[in-house]
């Protein structure tokens, strides 16, 4: 029988630093690090979302490698996360975004093997998301997940962002520019 663990267990665990933790359903996983091309994408997907919500005067803000827990056996970190101002004040009181963030993207690499992003998305879903992006290098494509359906765009496509109180147009190209 495999015990599983618990967040405050996971927490209290002194794990070397040869690479990223984290907690998938009770059990610990090593995370390789990031690639050049995914820490790219992460930095231009913070800057296009920056540059919109500071034009938009929202109360979002958006996070590279934001840390959130999704109940008592799942610490995870996104590669670009949205929050709202609510969720901002709540993960300076406990240092860790509790539910998921509004807008969750995921640059795919070795790390996330498809059944893993498959699971992750649902657990989003079911503590918070509005929409889930993943990102694919390879096939320069985004797919997004929201409550519209499911969609893929490329190159030549702008992605309409559409969370609650905040909506904006991004084109994929300037993702992979």
């Amino acid at each position: 029988m495999v015990d599983f663990i618990t967040v405050d267990q996971f927490e209290a665990m002194d794990l070397p630093d040869t690479c990223d933790w984290e907690l998938h359903n009770g059990t610990v996983v090593s995370l390789t690090f990031p690639g050049f091309d995914h820490i790219r994408i992460q930095k231009r997907l913070y800057d296009i979302f920056q540059q919109s919500l500071q034009n938009a005067s929202t109360g979002f803000e958006v996070f590279i490698e934001l840390p959130y827990r999704t109940g008592v056996r799942n610490d995870h970190r996104a590669d670009v996360a949205l929050i709202t101002a609510r969720q901002a004040r709540e993960d300076v009181r406990t240092g860790v975004l509790q539910g998921s963030p509004v807008l969750v993207i995921e640059v795919l690499s070795r790390s996330n093997l498809p059944y893993r992003m498959d699971e992750l998305e649902e657990l989003c879903f079911a503590h918070g998301c509005e929409e889930f992006w993943r990102i694919s290098t390879r096939k320069l494509t985004v797919e997004v997940r929201n409550a519209r359906g499911r969609a893929t765009y490329t190159v030549d496509d702008v992605i309409p962002v559409l969370v609650p109180e905040f909506s904006t147009e991004i084109r994929v190209r300037d993702i992979f520019a």
